[in-house]
């Protein structure tokens, strides 16, 4: 972690003010510099998330936000600093007390965030709110990411340790939530957008520890849901790595498949796009990044790419947008734009491709950039149950494009499955089986259909009664929207114990299928949440 100077005058500033059409325009401070601390829980090494030390992009995109405002903000990657031991509870306490609550006490920073790429980090998420407040009870805590964006208020309501969840992308928000609890004591928050606070808690009301366990009513929280997003990314600042030091990041990597024979180093994210326009049953990926799909320009994610190419001498990047290839004259235009300026890279695609924005052209102008792995998103070999979901996806696009990349040897092509949904039956499953067999994949991964609240899929479960857990309970389960050890509900016409016997015939057969990559692949990529939502 590289740290800032700071500024002890506390001057009172004027609040920020953004405009409804949400252009990005940085709001510098005149006086007074907030100190923000933000933490990176790392994530419960029980869940399937692979083996890729991934930066903590979210919350450096936000702390250059800042930065560029003129505060003083930080970003602590606990993550990173265990990532290489053997994690348990007991070691995470010890990190926290050694090094972390010490640092707090240090830096002395008016709020504390604590983000999560993943669910399976909300466990550490939790632990960590709790020692903070506990040791520091008047500094504010505020949460963000995937999950703490999709349960909202029911985070407040179980853990009185946690102060604020902010909800999906932060450059705007964070800075007005500042302004309001720190420097006007809550006066104006009601006019925040995205965020959860409960009735009269704010900077001058210390927390009672004694109270930690017990609920808050839901009458006393206060969800104002997200109305506003970002529609101009080019005018976002490029993440500043330099705030977490990337010479502390390393990952052996010398192991990766490597097809084009380029050094991988440390992979780097890039997210060109946010949110993504379907609406398929089972994702709640668009109630945390926006109902509309919005763009950087090609050439504004080729400077991007750029620039750390020759800063940090990247040159494995990992593309973590969740509809990378909606617009295909973008993509196209993106990898013209690598290929012309000499940029020689990899680069895959972790969060999942949509198939039916895959042609000719666009799959040649992607191996043209560097491609090398990538993820495509399936679902089901069933038309039935793809249209259930509302891929809209057909069959016959699945076998068109799985062939188009398949022309391509070096590319490695991993496919997503879900399994479990209502409607499911063994002859679906056998429909999914037969289509495994018959791509043309290098690796494929088969994971449970997961009810998230607010997607049609947790809907059409609450009201048929199959939900395996209370809905508020969903809040607690560390990891839910990862691959679990069995269903997170019963079909109508299926057992559980079928659904689990296919995931073991997947988990048996994959080790069938031909190792392009000659030697083990560590990554386990796939097993991904998505990645996409700032003050991750």
């Amino acid at each position: 972690m590289a740290t800032q100077n700071k500024n002890e005058n506390t001057p009172q500033i004027k609040p920020p003010v953004f405009s409804a059409n949400v252009d990005f325009k940085p709001k510098k401070n005149k006086g007074y510099q907030n100190r923000v601390l933000l933490l990176n829980p790392p994530t419960d090494r029980t869940q399937f998330v692979g083996s890729d030390n991934y930066f903590p992009l979210g919350l450096i995109m936000l702390a250059t936000v800042l930065r560029q405002n003129e505060d003083v903000a930080e970003v602590m990657d606990i993550n990173n600093d265990l990532f290489h031991k053997d994690l348990s509870d007991t070691l995470f306490v010890e990190h926290m007390n050694e090094t972390v609550l010490p640092y707090i006490e240090e830096m002395k920073p008016d709020i504390v965030g604590i983000g999560g790429t993943f669910s399976g980090a909300f466990k550490y998420t939790k632990i960590i709110a709790k020692m903070v407040k506990n040791k520091f009870p008047n500094i504010p805590t505020i949460v963000g990411g995937n999950h703490a964006s999709t349960f909202k208020g029911m985070v407040l309501e179980r853990f009185r340790f946690i102060d604020y969840v902010m909800i999906g992308e932060g450059e705007h928000t964070f800075p007005e939530l500042l302004y309001s609890i720190i420097h006007n004591n809550g006066e104006g928050i009601e006019s925040v957008d995205g965020i959860c606070y409960r009735k009269g808690g704010h900077w001058n009301d210390s927390y009672n520890a004694s109270l930690q366990d017990e609920h808050t009513p839901k009458e006393d929280i206060i969800i104002q849901q997200k109305r506003y997003y970002i529609d101009h990314l080019d005018a976002l600042p490029k993440p500043d790595f330099d705030i977490v030091d990337v010479d502390k990041y390393y990952m052996d990597t010398s192991q990766w498949y490597n097809p084009l024979n380029i050094e991988v180093g440390q992979p780097f994210p890039i997210i060109s796009s946010r949110s993504c326009p379907m609406r398929c049953t089972f994702c709640n990926m668009w109630h945390v990044h926006g109902p509309k799909i919005r763009y950087r320009s090609a050439d504004d994610v080729v400077d991007e790419i750029e620039y750390l190419y020759h800063k940090y001498n990247a040159r494995y990047f990992q593309f973590m947008d969740d509809n990378f290839t909606f617009d295909k004259k973008r993509v196209i235009r993106m990898m013209t734009e690598i290929s012309r300026r000499g940029l020689k890279i990899s680069y895959d695609t972790p969060n999942g491709i949509a198939i039916n924005r895959l042609d000719e052209d666009v799959i040649k102008a992607m191996v043209e950039g560097g491609l090398i792995r990538i993820s495509i998103a399936i679902e089901s070999g069933s038309q039935q149950i793809r249209d259930l979901m509302m891929k809209g996806l057909k069959q016959n696009k699945i076998y068109e494009a799985t062939r188009e990349l398949a022309k391509y040897p070096h590319v490695f092509i991993k496919a997503f499955f879900i399994v479990g949904m209502p409607e499911e039956t063994e002859e679906t499953l056998e429909e999914t089986r037969e289509m495994i067999k018959a791509l043309p994949i290098d690796k494929f991964s088969i994971n449970y259909a997961t009810p998230f609240p607010g997607t049609a899929l947790f809907n059409q479960c609450k009201a048929k009664d199959m939900l395996r857990y209370e809905v508020e309970d969903y809040v607690e389960i560390d990891g839910h929207q990862l691959r679990s050890d069995r269903p997170h509900f019963k079909p109508y016409d299926l057992t559980e114990q079928q659904l689990m016997d296919f995931v073991e015939w997947g988990d048996e057969y994959i080790k069938t299928l031909p190792d392009k990559t000659g030697k083990y692949d560590p990554r386990g990529a796939g097993d991904i949440a998505s990645y996409g939502s700032v003050f991750n």
